[in-house]
């Protein structure tokens, strides 16, 4: 059996920073033996199989996260005018299930607004 690591040790033997491994530790990524409220030692073995397990699983992301990144592709199209990258944001987002219009797409909305087809 290996001996336990702080989270500086693990940090220094994975690549990572500290920050990041107590991320990943709230994150529930990665085991550890706890004192009170804050993580204090870590199981490298573990930690490693943790990861490996973890990196091995093809998970999906959550459609709500898929989601969100296609409303920020299509915002941010907006205001740059690209019409075909929000016509394709859109497609993709009512594909998903989603279905959304702009103040300025509704009926009545101010004359020149444009409207999407």
């Amino acid at each position: 059996m290996e001996a336990f690591v702080d989270a500086v040790e693990l940090a220094r033997r994975l690549g990572v920073t500290v920050a990041t491994v107590h991320a990943w530790h709230r994150r529930g990524w990665i085991p550890c033996l706890r004192a009170g409220r804050r993580p204090v030692l870590f199981d490298f073995g573990e930690v490693e199989k943790a990861l490996r397990e973890r990196a091995q699983r093809k998970e999906a992301p959550p459609v709500a996260d898929i989601a969100a990144r296609l409303l920020v592709d299509l915002v941010e199209a907006r205001r740059a005018g690209d019409r075909n990258r929000e016509h394709e944001s859109r497609q993709k987002l009512r594909a998903l299930g989603f279905c959304l219009c702009f103040a300025d797409e509704l009926p009545g909305s101010p004359a020149g607004v444009r409207h999407d087809s």
